[in-house]
């Protein structure tokens, strides 16, 4: 019935059926690994960018699992427009083998779409990792998020596409809700030096980094990344990191 009812209202004839999320997506983390996932805004310019760059660079996500003797698990996740587009949140599994992850960022489906409301649904995402995210919780997993816009302040009708009954809860209480198990953090790219990000740094605090140039994304979720295990190797899991606002 979950089928028929995405078939129905969202073509999935053009995307690829491994990445679209619904109440039934199960993402499995190995026991004993650290679960990281790397949301990317995929939609208008922005998201060519994001794809491009990590495939072509994606073996900078090497080094993280060296800073540390915790093991770290990637999943990419790809982020659009709750309200204009037809897959607002699509997902790939996890993976600690590069060539795997690489396979993941070629099935994203790219609308190109956006609503042009200067927000899109990174918030999805926190929602995701919460509900089908199986996980060892006595650990804490990281959440970055990578995009141009601001993020929309609730999660109404979101879950009509997820297969479910309408609901609402606001970014904020979601967020709060997220990291009680994840670490959140989101790298915003200052590509429109016009839009005021002072909704994120209400919401994230100094869990907000800034970068004016997309080759500078990967080395800061080195430092992001290694950071927290590095501190995770020495306390206790569920005490909260937060970095600083990073301007590269």
């Amino acid at each position: 019935m979950q089928n028929n009812f995405i078939n129905r209202i969202y073509n999935i004839d053009k995307i690829n059926k491994e990445v679209v999320v619904s109440k039934e997506s199960v993402y499995k983390v190995k026991a004993d690994y650290i679960p990281i996932i790397i949301g990317l805004d995929i939609t208008s310019i922005i998201g060519n960018k994001l794809i491009t760059l990590f495939k072509e660079s994606i073996s900078g996500l090497q080094s993280i699992t060296e800073c540390s003797e915790l093991k770290p698990t990637f999943a990419f996740a790809g982020i659009g427009d709750q309200y204009y587009d037809r897959y607002p949140i699509q997902m790939g599994q996890f993976s600690d083998n590069l060539i795997n992850l690489h396979s993941w960022l070629t099935k994203f489906y790219l609308e190109n779409g956006g609503g042009g409301n200067l927000h899109e649904s990174y918030q999805l995402l926190w929602y995701i990792a919460m509900n089908n995210v199986k996980m060892d919780k006595s650990k804490k997993g990281i959440i970055i998020t990578i995009g141009d816009e601001n993020v929309h302040s609730t999660l109404d009708k979101f879950n009509l596409y997820y297969g479910g009954d309408s609901i609402a809860v606001t970014a904020k209480d979601l967020l709060k809700f997220t990291r009680t198990q994840w670490y959140v953090h989101h790298i915003h790219l200052m590509d429109n030096p016009h839009l005021d990000i002072s909704k994120w740094g209400r919401l994230l605090g100094d869990d907000l980094h800034t970068v004016l140039n997309v080759n500078k994304i990967i080395p800061l979720i080195q430092t992001i990344v290694c950071k927290i295990l590095v501190e995770e190797k020495t306390i206790n899991f569920g005490i909260n990191i937060s970095g600083k606002i990073t301007m590269l």
